[in-house]
């Protein structure tokens, strides 16, 4: 009939039920976390109307690993100035931003975002481990990024290798192009980090009202 979405901090921690769902495939929790410490485990129970056939459907080690170590999209709970502004306002804010990192063409200006971006995350109180926690999930593609930009540009070279070329212009624009990439995540993370998904959901909600 329906599934119980459950949650515990730690192996030893006390279960507790978070929200129900008739599809937690596709289900969105809202947990709030403690602190960058919390190992959370998330479990998923099948549950009959007549509660006779119950099953628990439990998260792999490798899946408990993916959680804890996947922090881009998650709520960090706190207190701070940048927590309490109105969603609306962070996602507006957060929009400039994105204007903003494709519009800087050089590192001198990269330079600049990073040190707007170093005082935002210091007044959110965010702790910069547990942003960057969340790269292992992306590094692919960063690395990606990096590599075929590395290749694609004529210049100044570098170094050759039968069909291989690096040049001076392939790396300067793979390290923009991956420093671009970084900032864009941990800018946009910020959003994800400071504001509750229900207070995000609201925020978008309206201001995309006068559309409807």
């Amino acid at each position: 009939d329906h599934f119980e979405i459950l949650y515990k901090n730690g192996e030893k921690g006390k279960v507790s039920e978070i929200a129900r769902t008739t599809s937690w495939a596709a289900y969105v929790g809202d947990i709030t976390f403690e602190g960058v410490d919390d190992e959370p485990y998330v479990g998923v129970r099948a549950v009959s109307t007549d509660r006779c056939g119950e099953g628990d459907l439990p998260v792999s080690e490798r899946q408990e690993e993916m959680i804890r170590d996947i922090t881009l999209g998650q709520y960090y709970p706190e207190q701070s100035v940048i927590h309490r502004l109105d969603a609306r306002t962070k996602i507006l804010g957060t929009l400039l931003y994105i204007i903003e990192i494709f519009l800087v063409n050089s590192f001198a200006g990269f330079g600049l975002v990073i040190l707007a971006l170093g005082v935002l995350i210091g007044i959110s109180r965010v702790p910069v481990r547990f942003i960057f926690k969340g790269f292992k999930a992306v590094v692919f593609i960063i690395l990606l990024t990096f590599v075929l930009n590395l290749f694609m540009f004529d210049g100044t070279v570098l170094w050759h290798w039968k069909f291989l070329t690096i040049t001076y212009e392939g790396l300067y624009r793979s390290c923009f192009m991956a420093l671009r990439l970084i900032l864009l995540i941990i800018g946009t993370s910020m959003l994800t980090l400071t504001t509750k998904p229900m207070e995000l959901t609201d925020g978008l909600e309206k201001l995309l009202k006068p559309f409807n």
